[in-house]
Parts: C-alpha cells; sequence; structure tokens
C-alpha cells in the first residue's frame, strides 16, 4: 500500500479516548477491510489507462477490436491498445506518422494521384485510374520486444517480433484504400 496511515489508525483518532477492547478490535477489522478497499481503488486507478492496464488489458482490446496472438508478450499488447486509444476519428498523413512516430518507427506515406488533364504536367507518370486508393509508407521496422523484468509477466516469450504497424494502420485505414508497406532491414 503507497498510503503510511493505515485506515485503523484514522479510525482510532476520531474517538477522544482509548477505549479498547472489543472496540479496538472492531476498529482494527474495519481498518484493515477499508485499506482492502483502498487497494483494490488504487489497482482500479490503474486499470484506467492503456499504458497501465493489466487486468482489463482484453477489455481494452475487445473494444478497440484487437486480437492479440497467444504468445504476444503485454508490453506489446498494451502498445497497439495505446495506439488505439489515441488515435482520432480522421485517417491523415500526421496523424498516422504520429501514430507511426509513437510506436518507435520514422515512416514516411505516399499518396498517389492518377493522371488528370488540366492537372497533370508533362512528364507526370501516367497511372491507373484508381491508383489514388492506393498508398505506400515506408521505413518500417519489424517491431522486437524483449522480456523486462517489471513489464512482462510469467509466460511472455523473452524476445519477440511482429509487424503490429502493419496491423494497425490496416485497422485504421479506410476500408476502401489499400496500404503497400516498404521495410526497412
Amino acid at each position: 500500500m503507497s498510503r503510511q496511515l493505515k485506515h485503523e489508525d484514522a479510525l482510532s483518532s476520531l474517538t477522544p479516548i482509548e477505549i479498547g477492547g472489543d472496540h479496538a478490535n472492531a476498529l482494527a477489522v474495519r481498518g484493515k477491510h477499508l485499506d482492502e478497499a483502498w487497494a483494490v481503488v488504487e489497482q482500479l486507478l490503474l486499470e484506467m489507462f492503456p499504458a497501465t492496464t493489466n487486468e482489463f488489458l482484453a477489455d481494452w482490446e475487445r473494444i478497440y477490436d484487437l486480437i492479440p496472438d497467444q504468445d504476444d508478450p503485454i508490453a506489446l499488447r498494451r502498445d497497439r491498445v495505446k495506439a488505439a486509444f489515441n488515435k482520432s476519428g480522421e485517417v491523415n498523413i500526421p496523424h498516422l506518422t504520429a501514430i507511426a512516430k509513437a510506436l518507435g518507427h520514422e515512416i514516411t506515406i505516399e499518396n498517389y494521384f492518377p493522371f488528370v488533364a488540366g492537372h497533370a504536367q508533362a512528364g507526370d507518370e501516367v497511372a491507373r485510374p484508381d491508383i489514388s486508393f492506393f498508398w505506400t509508407v515506408t521505413g518500417v521496422t519489424q517491431d522486437g520486444y524483449a522480456y523486462v523484468a517489471g513489464e512482462a509477466q510469467a509466460g511472455d516469450r523473452l524476445g519477440s517480433f511482429s509487424s503490429s504497424l502493419e496491423e494497425l494502420f490496416n485497422k485504421l485505414k479506410p476500408e476502401h484504400t489499400e496500404v503497400v508497406f516498404v521495410y526497412d532491414y
């Protein structure tokens, strides 16, 4: 418990004189119950936020429609929830690059535009009409997680690699678009 004063002491200080006997025992029992309740409240405060959740991590993932692999480490699962939690309603290049940066990736995103008479110039690439529904993400690296005492839990792998950014972007992107990922190794 992070607090120094026990509830038993606080309850005892409310009586002007030392009563003793059953009264002291009752204060001890009630104080212990209040201490236990306070510990639960402190834990719930941690569970309220994706960065510190443990018990409610599966609930956070359900809310954001995230399906973890069975052997995903807890740090990776929390990072995915934090990224989903931080996303806003719109999807644009600055927002997506900020999400990637928060996950440790320095990326660039390129949009494509079809060749349109009156807007295109000599030398512009002639592309298919639906090219505006494609975009490329470059600079993506494979995610790696190492087992870190205090963050990992029993049963987590000692290390893992995944493409969590690719999975996240495919969830965030508009349904009618296609993302091409170019990885840096």
